[in-house]
């Protein structure tokens, strides 16, 4: 059986650009993209569109979507059941993580985009952008998450500077070097499950000192250790040199995490606290 949104519901659109509005020699609009849907205006929503931004998704920026969150919460608080938001894929795991740190409230905010552009065969962005208002209104939805992290600001971000380094093989440490004095956090990439050469280490202890440093995972799955290996390197030694770990976070939700904790000025009890909960380590 399939349900469509309530006829009262409200569902504000935020378009953004990338592949799904690339046609030929043009740049669609979220309007345009919404009308190229069929069935769209037989599912019982009010469609309201808002042309947020207009590029590929690599230029958006982490002040793009604080101001993204923001207009959703003036819409929602309009009186919008939920929203959605079109963009380019490049980025959209960030934007959708960055998002659901920042919405508190209950009401749907789905991320959508397409794999292909409107002139090419098989086009996806209709049907998926169709799939998204239909889920950003339902009235009844089967599940949701058990537990959130949430995290919304409650007045203007801090303008923080978080840096992303990953590890390899023959790693001496130069760009870990290179980075003092130049971010206000630091997420590093590190082999398996939370383990660097050990002629970074000093690198690293020294940027702890000064700066939250967080060690993620490279591997993109599963979480970094806490008390197995125990060599220089290893992630025994990088908790006892005062470095955070990401938990089941790889290393670019880990840098999305921590900017949102540090722009909202946290100090460290609270980034250990807040990395342990949405990481997975427990609270």
């Amino acid at each position: 059986m399939t349900t469509s949104p309530s006829p009262a519901v409200r569902i504000a659109v935020f378009a953004l650009g990338g592949t799904i509005s690339m046609a030929p020699g043009a740049v669609l609009t979220g309007r345009q993209l919404l009308d190229a849907v069929p069935g769209l205006d037989r599912i019982g929503a009010t469609v309201e569109v808002d042309e947020f931004r207009s590029g590929p998704s690599a230029s958006l920026s982490v002040g793009d979507i604080f101001e993204l969150s923001a207009a959703i919460g003036e819409k929602i608080a309009a009186g919008a059941g939920g929203a959605v938001v079109i963009q380019g894929t490049d980025s959209i795991e960030e934007t959708a993580f960055l998002l659901d740190l920042l919405h508190a409230g209950p009401e749907p905010v789905v991320v959508t985009g397409a794999m292909r552009t409107p002139a090419m065969a098989g086009a996806d962005g209709p049907a998926n952008i169709l799939a998204a208002v239909r889920a950003a209104g339902e009235p009844r939805p089967l599940t949701r998450p058990a537990g959130r992290f949430t995290t919304p600001m409650a007045g203007p971000p801090r303008a923080v500077r978080i840096g992303l380094i990953t590890l390899a093989l023959g790693d001496d440490g130069e760009l870990l070097r290179a980075a003092a004095g130049r971010f206000d956090g630091l997420v590093v990439g590190t082999f398996g499950a939370g383990h660097v050469p050990a002629a970074t280490v000093p690198a690293l202890a020294a940027l702890a000192g000064e700066i939250p440093v967080v060690f993620a995972s490279r591997t993109g799955r599963g979480s970094v250790l806490a008390g197995v290996y125990g060599y220089p390197g290893s992630e025994r030694d990088l908790l006892a040199r005062g470095l955070i770990s990401a938990g089941f976070l790889d290393p670019v939700k880990a840098r999305i995490l921590l900017h949102v904790l540090l722009a909202e000025g946290a100090e460290r009890a609270g980034i250990i606290a807040a990395f342990r909960t949405v990481g997975g380590l427990g609270g």
